[in-house]
């Protein structure tokens, strides 16, 4: 699950975060799940998104089934009050129980149908300046930890105003099905 998050972050950091000039430069192919992905080069930005997801403290929910979402959220910050969401990508991760994989889907296919949908996600990139960040949404307690370094805390919302919910895709991997939703504001 660590590596198809990863990877679905990275390629969704390359179709709405990074500026069209800038892709080439910051960005590789790579293959896997039978697809080509684009992985960041810059290694704060992996850093931070293994350092995120490999942590013990992530494997633990991820093993314990109690990461509920996960939620890539591109933000822009304002000159007073709360940063702005734009849009943001939520992984809602639902165990299926008993042992079951799903509608039959082999998992590398399941991630290789997902990383192909993120690859035709619609729009331009966002503006200029916007950030992202990672959040993340468990049952049970999760130990504060510097890996966390914008994972939701008391009273951190994640929710983008006057939004527009779209259902991208929803697959099983292994025994968890992930449903990925957009969430985006009219920025017009």
């Amino acid at each position: 699950m660590e590596a198809f998050l990863e990877c679905a972050i990275h390629g969704l950091l390359y179709s709405r975060w990074c500026p069209v000039a800038e892709r080439l430069r910051l960005f590789e192919r790579r293959r896997m799940y039978g697809v080509a992905v684009q992985w960041c080069r810059h290694e704060d930005v992996r850093g931070y998104i293994g350092g995120v997801l490999g942590s013990s403290d992530v494997q633990g929910l991820l093993r314990e089934e109690q990461l509920e979402r996960l939620v890539l959220a591109f933000v822009q910050q304002r000159t007073t009050g709360e940063p702005l969401v734009l849009e943001s990508y939520d992984f809602a991760l639902s165990p299926l129980g008993g042992g079951r994989s799903g509608r039959g889907e082999e998992p590398a296919s399941a991630a290789r149908d997902m990383m192909l949908r993120i690859g035709q996600l619609p729009g331009e990139p966002l503006p200029e300046g916007c950030e992202w960040r990672l959040v993340l949404h468990a049952s049970g307690d999760m130990e504060a930890s510097d890996a966390f370094v914008g994972a939701e805390g008391p009273g951190e919302r994640c929710d983008v105003a006057g939004s527009f919910v779209s259902p991208v895709k929803a697959v099983c991997i292994g025994g968890t099905q992930v449903q990925l939703t957009r969430i985006y504001a009219d920025l017009s």
